[in-house]
């Protein structure tokens, strides 16, 4: 894919303002925590990327990756968002900015990959702190022996119904997770990803083919968004607010994000009809008045707000050639840079001020945003 602006003129000046408004908002945060997710690692790789585009000193982007490596067991875990791996995703990606990162990398891979040797998978396999993770990681990395490990990790989780493959919510025996984040919308964007890759193919194709329809068997004709959260007995990752479990549509869960999935993974083994069902979807979803989403809980963040449908619809525009998307995406952008507040303590990549402006950052830039990786939309 081409990777083309959102934003031109003035919209484009105002996003670029207001991302530099955020970084001199993060410069002066003093972040304990070292993560992609939700921490200095996230700051790092925003810097790197204004770097990049020729919007911040490179000096910065170096001093934030070393107070990031002064605090880096303090998270003691090998995941993407909260550990290691995410630390270790970020120094890879910031390499064309600070240098050759092969000596910390060499450092914290064994840490990274230690799980993987295990027989048989015990933790979670999602993409947030589990085994998906891992594996964007690796993939990232081209470590091909652990990518083969990740892939048969996944495969032994794999619950067989009539409609397809998919996979248990972790420790449940009757709930199945939607989302992208924590769930088999991530499993699938992760397969196609590998598909997408001929040099490392490493049998994801059986595993994608048999887990799109059963994804897709979850579409439902009524309720925003088409597809639910969760299927089977409720789980705990839904917070309660008000008494009632929150109604999430954007990145995390629903369909923007889902929609982009089906659309990857059709384009990654040539299934046109998945492209034309995630076209749908996308469609149906940008559609949708400010009543339909009513019952919708909507903020500012990446994960389930405001930018994060922007970009979401963004890649979907580029992906799909879709004129109407990018009116969506655009309009999106411009709703997220009018409700936009700094005063967030959240300083991440999945629901603070870092990924915000990375978002931002990348609807004014032709240069496609090759961090999304971590969220599965690349």
């Amino acid at each position: 894919m081409t990777w083309s602006p959102a934003l031109e003129g003035a919209d484009a000046a105002r996003a670029r303002a207001v991302v530099a408004e955020v970084a001199e908002e993060l410069a002066r945060r003093d972040v304990v925590d070292p993560s992609l997710g939700f921490g200095s690692a996230a700051v790092a790789m925003l810097q790197g990327y204004r770097a990049l585009a020729g919007e911040a000193d490179e000096a910065e982007v170096t001093a934030t990756l070393e107070r990031v490596l002064e605090r880096i067991t303090d998270r003691p875990n090998p995941w993407l968002f909260s550990g290691y791996a995410g630390i270790a995703f970020t120094a890879h990606h910031l390499a064309d900015v600070i240098g050759p990162t092969d000596e910390l990398l060499a450092d914290l891979e064994p840490l990274i990959v230690q799980p993987l040797a295990a027989e048989q998978w015990k933790h979670e396999w999602e993409l947030q702190s589990g085994l998906i993770g891992l594996g964007v990681y690796v993939h990232t990395r081209g470590l091909t022996e652990q990518l083969h490990r990740v892939i048969s990790h996944l495969a032994a989780r794999a619950h067989r119904e009539v409609s397809g493959l998919t996979w248990l919510t972790h420790g449940s025996a009757d709930n199945y997770n939607l989302g992208i984040c924590h769930g088999v919308a991530g499993a699938v964007a992760f397969l196609a990803t590998i598909c997408a890759d001929p040099t490392m193919g490493v049998g994801a194709e059986p595993l994608l083919r048999e887990a799109v329809p059963w994804l897709r068997a979850c579409e439902r004709t009524h309720g925003v968004p088409t597809y639910p959260m969760e299927l089977g007995a409720p789980s705990p990752l839904q917070d309660l607010v008000g008494g009632k479990i929150q109604n999430l549509d954007g990145w995390c869960y629903g369909d923007p994000s889902t929609a982009l999935v089906l659309v990857r993974a059709g384009q990654a083994i040539d299934e046109p009809g998945w492209v034309e069902a995630g076209r749908a979807i996308a469609r149906r979803a940008a559609a949708r008045t400010d009543d339909e989403l009513a019952t919708v809980v909507m903020d500012q963040t990446f994960c389930h707000g405001r930018i994060g449908r922007a970009h979401l619809f963004h890649h979907l525009a580029v992906l799909l050639d879709d004129a109407d998307l990018m009116v969506a995406a655009r309009q999106w952008y411009l709703r997220a840079l009018d409700d936009l507040a700094l005063d967030t303590p959240d300083v991440g990549l999945q629901t603070g001020l870092s990924g915000i402006a990375l978002a931002l950052l990348g609807s004014y830039r032709a240069e496609a945003p090759r961090w999304g990786r971590a969220l599965l939309i690349t």
